[in-house]
C-alpha cells in the first residue's frame, strides 16, 4: 500500500522545485551576461593599429583582459563556498546581484 505525505510536505516539495527552478534560471541569466562580458572584452581587446603582428597583440591583450577579469571574480568564488555552507535562497540571490553589480563596472 502506498504512502501519502501531508499537506505539509507537498507543499515544501513545491516549493523546493520552485526555489531550484528560480536558481537554475538564476544561473542561465549569469552565463548568459558572462558570455556578453566576454564578448565585449574580445571587441576592446582589438589594436586600433593595424599591422603585421596585429594577432599577436590582439591575443596578449585579449589574454590580459581575461586574466584581469578572471582575477575580479575570485571573491565569488569565496562567496559561494560559504553560501553551500548555509543554503538559504536568501544568500544565492545577493551573491547574484553582487557579481551583477561587479559585472556592470
Amino acid at each position: 500500500m502506498g504512502s501519502f505525505k501531508s499537506l505539509s510536505e507537498s507543499s515544501n516539495d513545491s516549493v523546493n522545485c520552485e526555489n531550484i527552478l528560480l536558481y537554475l534560471d538564476s544561473i542561465d541569466k549569469l552565463l548568459q551576461s558572462w558570455q556578453n562580458i566576454i564578448k565585449k572584452i574580445a571587441c576592446e581587446a582589438i589594436p586600433k593599429k593595424p599591422g603585421i603582428q596585429w594577432l599577436t597583440t590582439w591575443s596578449s591583450h585579449l589574454e590580459l583582459y581575461l586574466n584581469n577579469y578572471q582575477c575580479s571574480g575570485v571573491w565569488y568564488e569565496e562567496f559561494l563556498t560559504v553560501t553551500k555552507l548555509h543554503t538559504s535562497s536568501t544568500l544565492r540571490l545577493v551573491a547574484y546581484l553582487l557579481l551583477q553589480k561587479t559585472n556592470r563596472f
